[in-house]
């Protein structure tokens, strides 16, 4: 049985000369991997980070797959906020099967003042995405580490296709996904299955995106890509 103690995680980031934001993030001491903060989050947060005067941040629907945590929504919901004239959302999700994790999300977004834009739903990839998330309109999809498990590839990219498929429809013009990704092997290549699902993947020199701090760390180990439609 998992343990269920758990720890709430202070982190304080410096987005901007001397502006600094602080994100609370409960980890569950023993657990399956949804509730601790990985690697590729403190990447894929420095690229929004630099992102925060852009209008997917000031007015877009913003969703996280695979959120556990939820730091980088997190990060997401608090630069929306330093909009005054802000509108859009931040919906976090992940598999319906982590451990308690929509009352885990709940305390957490509560606890970083985020509720008037944040929300947590459940979205296992692979089934059907709900109406509601289908017509919402996303300019923006976020993935940090969802790649670990190469059996999910399919369901994920099939997941994110569908979802940028219907935020087109909803007439999001140019929706994009990034993606902080962990190369784990050589032979667990998810490039094909993009083609497969009608995507493109773009890999992004690191140092031309996030600061140079985060850059120099994590450039050997954490790859950020762009993924869009094919058009």
């Amino acid at each position: 049985a998992m343990s269920s103690q758990s720890t709430w995680k202070t982190v304080k980031y410096g987005i901007h000369e001397g502006e600094t934001v602080t994100i609370a993030t409960e980890e569950l001491v023993q657990c399956d991997y949804s509730a601790y903060s990985w690697e590729a989050a403190t990447v894929l947060i420095a690229w929004l980070c630099s992102q925060k005067d852009t209008l997917a941040i000031q007015s877009g629907n913003i969703l996280e797959l695979g959120c556990g945590t939820a730091s980088v929504s997190l990060m997401a919901a608090k630069l929306k906020l330093l909009h005054p004239d802000h509108c859009g959302t931040i919906l976090a999700t992940d598999a319906s099967f982590a451990s308690n994790i929509a009352e885990r999300l709940a305390n957490t977004i509560a606890r970083n003042n985020v509720s008037s834009v944040m929300f947590y739903s459940h979205l296992d990839w692979g089934t059907p995405p709900s109406l509601k998330l289908l017509q919402t309109g996303w300019s923006l999809v976020l993935a940090s580490d969802c790649l670990y498990e190469s059996d999910k590839f399919s369901l994920f990219f099939a997941t994110l296709s569908h979802l940028l498929k219907a935020s087109q429809a909803s007439g999001v013009k140019t929706p994009q996904t990034m993606m902080a990704h962990r190369r784990r092997s050589e032979s667990r290549l998810f490039e094909p299955y993009c083609q497969r699902f009608g995507l493109v993947s773009t890999l992004l020199e690191l140092s031309a995106h996030v600061a140079e701090d985060i850059a120099q760390v994590y450039q050997d180990r954490i790859e950020l890509w762009m993924i869009q439609l094919q058009q």
